[in-house]
């Protein structure tokens, strides 16, 4: 079951960039403006 969940979050940080802040904002309770430098980091495999 986490394999979806896994699969959804990596679409959305790889296809729709702009969400990232809106999702970690709601997720998290923060208030992060979205002006912020993200830096992405390949995941991986175990």
């Amino acid at each position: 079951m986490a394999n979806i969940y896994d699969g959804a979050f990596r679409t959305i940080l790889n296809d729709c960039r702009k969400l990232v802040i809106p999702v970690i904002n709601e997720v998290f309770g923060e208030t992060y403006t979205g002006e912020e430098e993200i830096q992405f980091f390949p995941m991986s495999i175990l």
